[in-house]
């Protein structure tokens, strides 16, 4: 029987990565002055820093749905098996992937100046 409980474990470890990766690679580009920024590509440099604060808002979020069900089956354990069910774990995490992304759209077409400090390092 697979726990729901282990369903936002699961859906937590692939943004944390991403996001791990993602943080180690553009804090040794900050020091290295000879790397081409991928970020000075048309497509990257919007792609990359949605990518990035997209996965941290996906982790808050799934750490909050991960509390909330924690919280239904001590206060409710008697509801539990309505309320904390694999199929409803996996509706949450894509509606929060959506909602995530949809906001986060949103939000980078309005701030460009989020990531200012990497494209203005010298490339040669």
């Amino acid at each position: 029987m697979v726990n729901s409980s282990g369903c936002y474990m699961a859906a937590l470890a692939i943004p944390d990565n991403v996001f791990l990766i993602l943080h180690a690679t553009f804090s040794s580009i900050r020091w290295c002055p000879n790397c081409v920024m991928l970020t000075n590509y048309p497509v990257m440099c919007q792609l990359l820093p949605m990518l990035y604060t997209s996965t941290q808002c996906m982790s808050t979020l799934l750490v909050l749905m991960f509390t909330i069900e924690q919280f239904i089956a001590i206060r409710y354990p008697f509801k539990r098996s309505r309320y904390c069910r694999v199929s409803i774990a996996k509706k949450i995490i894509i509606g929060g992937r959506y909602q995530v992304c949809l906001d986060d759209m949103d939000t980078s077409e309005r701030d460009d100046s989020v990531w200012a400090h990497t494209i203005s390092l010298p490339l040669s």
